[in-house]
């Protein structure tokens, strides 16, 4: 399904007429054919080891890191290892559960354009309730705001973990609309207008 996804993003970058929209096309062509090889993806094994050395393993930590596993397990390399990364980014935050502005964060301007491509993809909403049910069954959930601030939460009192039901034939094509917005998303990022951040 990835090399289709590439195929026709490939056609659709050649029919563009604008030659810095066919520029950015093949950025986004270029960055996710190396993003597949496999050296890219997370060993998470190693990662759930090293974090519950460092955080316990009842942590909301290893929690994550269990999600994501779940995660994997479900789409392997369907998905790109920058969906994982993105996914487990909040390991490497100054807190687990800090918000961060992913286009306005100077921290995450070499990982601004993968993960906003990523959680944006995710208004195929059959994916996004595929991870939420991935991360509420350890209590956790991810939120994604207007000015692509990302933060880990915790379910709140009274919610209860997500349940998605899908059949093989929906949930192929869903990843592949995924896989298609994800494309398009890590393509526009450059010149997307960006609101500017209101002070709080």
């Amino acid at each position: 399904m990835p090399k289709r996804t590439a195929q026709r993003f490939a056609v659709y970058a050649q029919q563009l007429d604008v030659p810095m929209l066919q520029g950015l096309a093949q950025e986004a062509l270029d960055f996710y054919a190396v993003d597949y090889d496999t050296k890219r993806y997370p060993n998470l094994a190693l990662l759930l080891t090293d974090t519950q050395e460092e955080y316990g393993d009842g942590s909301h930590a290893v929690k994550l890191v269990r999600s994501v596993m779940a995660l994997f397990q479900r789409f392997t390399y369907t998905l790109p290892a920058s969906f994982y990364w993105c996914h487990l980014s909040p390991l490497r935050r100054d807190h687990l559960f800090e918000s961060r502005a992913l286009r306005f964060d100077p921290r995450e301007k070499d990982t601004a354009r993968a993960y906003d491509a990523v959680l944006h993809a995710q208004n195929v909403f059959a994916i996004q309730r595929i991870i939420l049910e991935a991360t509420s069954q350890y209590g956790l959930r991810f939120e994604h705001g207007c000015d692509c601030n990302h933060i880990l939460a915790t379910l709140s009192p009274g919610e209860t973990p997500y349940h998605s039901e899908l059949s093989e034939a929906e949930e192929l094509l869903f990843l592949d609309a995924y896989l298609w917005q994800l494309y398009a998303n890590y393509m526009f990022f450059p010149i997307w207008p960006s609101q500017p951040r209101i002070a709080p």
